[in-house]
């Protein structure tokens, strides 16, 4: 099966943009692309992270907080976003980098993972909605 995916990969253009950004191969992209449809749809980045799952909503009301609502969101974008992560910690990537000046700022292992992911689901639709390639400069510290 992976085989016909990453034949087809090559005629989609949008297949192509989404595997230059480390972490995304053949069918982590098709993935995305079969979930998404269009990336148009996201008037922000935030709303796309809400709709892969990749955040939680804080339950305020009368000034109190009541605290954090999961989002449960599309778990197959949130898996893709997740191994994707998983992958760049393992490499040496500016996204790796990204991870590691998070750190020593006090930020815990499992939160600096998310934000790698929430990067790298940002990224991923802003190079699909201006079709671009990737490029290591897009990542920016803090």
């Amino acid at each position: 099966m992976s085989s016909r995916v990453s034949r087809y990969s090559k005629t989609f253009k949008e297949l192509k943009v989404l595997k230059t950004l480390p972490g995304i191969g053949d069918i982590q992209a098709a993935k995305i692309v079969s979930q998404v449809v269009d990336p148009h749809r996201f008037e922000t980045k935030y709303k796309y992270y809400s709709y892969c799952g990749l955040v939680r909503h804080t339950r305020i009301s009368a000034d109190r907080s009541y605290g954090t609502a999961k989002i449960w969101g599309n778990r197959v974008l949130k898996c893709v976003y997740k191994m994707a992560g998983h992958s760049v910690l393992n490499g040496t990537s500016q996204l790796r980098l990204y991870y590691d000046d998070l750190r020593p700022r006090g930020i815990s292992h499992d939160n600096a993972y998310n934000a790698v992911c929430r990067k790298i689901a940002a990224i991923s639709l802003s190079l699909w909605k201006h079709n671009k390639r990737y490029d290591e400069r897009m990542i920016r510290a803090i």
